[in-house]
């Protein structure tokens, strides 16, 4: 097996109450059966409202959260409540199954990045939401919980850019956009829209679907394949165009399918913000000096960035806006955990 770094509120670090990758709480009656991490990169730290309606046993949803995200104010969202069925698209990263009895007025709240309680009351940890320049969030403390059967050495929390790739079909072509695999290379991402396109589809070699993926119209990677595993990334040396590098700092794999993206555009948003998250050394109890540099997590009486299986570092992270930061875009951040696994 191997290590495995989870992130919880220090509070209730022994509880999965405390998980702030990802929870859900049935505010009226129960319509969300299950949610599960898609861990495909795609990642809108926020806090989601669902609300549901039934229109002659046809099931719709209407989404809101805290941010101005693309995932605000979504209406009339057609989804399937069957029990079984996992639904994409509803809030980012998330696949959730819906109760077959989902009613009108039904709700529920689907947080990513943030603490919530049973109750569905949050505590803002990484959801950061609206913060003025020259201003900082209030620190909170959290909790790095090695949830593996291994150790976890050079044990590290950082703050990378983050991505949103939204357009028709999506999930159904692309199964992660996420940071590069190496540490020298995986903040090289810089603020940008860019437009994904497809051309040259065709059946290679194992019988799996192929395509040229271009980059704002630029050929970013030749005869990629959809396998649903192949990385794709600077370095990859299987197809992706080092010299023009159009997804700097990124990876992409594309799903297992057989359906033909070529008429299919898609938008890659690079989003800025990422240098505006710090992370602090917890010293007894109480933030040491805020940072935006990745921290290196240590168990209480280990050597430096170890942490033993089942064992815990904490930390503490806030957001900082400089004062010269100019009214923008919604910012974003990927928060990522890495450790080597003994």
């Amino acid at each position: 097996m191997s290590a495995n770094l989870i992130l919880r509120i220090t509070s209730v670090e022994d509880d999965p109450l405390g998980n702030l990758q990802l929870r859900y709480v049935n505010t009226v009656n129960t319509p969300i059966v299950s949610a599960t991490w898609l861990d495909n990169g795609i990642t809108r730290g926020d806090d989601y409202t669902l609300v549901f309606t039934n229109t002659g046993g046809v099931r719709t949803v209407t989404v809101d959260c805290l941010a101005d995200n693309p995932y605000r104010n979504m209406s009339g969202i057609t989804v399937v409540c069957d029990g079984v069925t996992v639904n994409k698209g509803i809030v980012p990263n998330v696949g959730l199954v819906f109760a077959a009895g989902a009613d009108t007025g039904w709700t529920a709240k689907v947080t990513v990045g943030d603490g919530m309680d049973v109750a569905g009351s949050i505590t803002a940890v990484f959801g950061f939401g609206v913060v003025e320049a020259s201003t900082w969030t209030t620190g909170v403390r959290i909790t790095a919980i090695n949830v593996g059967d291994r150790t976890s050495t050079n044990s590290k929390i950082y703050s990378l850019p983050g991505v949103d790739c939204s357009g028709n079909l999506m999930a159904t072509f692309v199964k992660v956009i996420q940071p590069h695999s190496s540490e020298d290379r995986h903040k090289l991402a810089s603020f940008a829209t860019k437009t994904l396109t497809f051309q040259d589809w065709k059946t290679g070699a194992g019988g799996k679907k192929t395509a040229d993926l271009y980059v704002d119209g630029t050929k970013c990677i030749e005869d990629a394949i959809f396998d649903g595993s192949t990385v794709y990334e600077w370095g990859s040396g299987n197809g992706y165009v080092d010299g023009s590098d159009l997804l700097a700092g990124l990876q992409i794999v594309f799903c297992d399918t057989t359906e033909d993206p070529s008429a299919v555009t898609l938008t890659l948003n690079v989003l800025d913000g990422w240098d505006m998250v710090e992370f602090a050394p917890d010293v007894a109890g109480s933030p040491g000096t805020y940072a935006n540099q990745d921290l290196t997590l240590t168990q209480d009486g280990q050597p430096t960035g170890t942490i033993l299986a089942n064992g815990k570092a904490r930390l503490w992270a806030r957001l900082h806006v400089p004062l010269s930061e100019s009214v923008g875009p919604m910012r974003g951040a990927t928060i990522t955990t890495r450790g080597m696994t003994t």
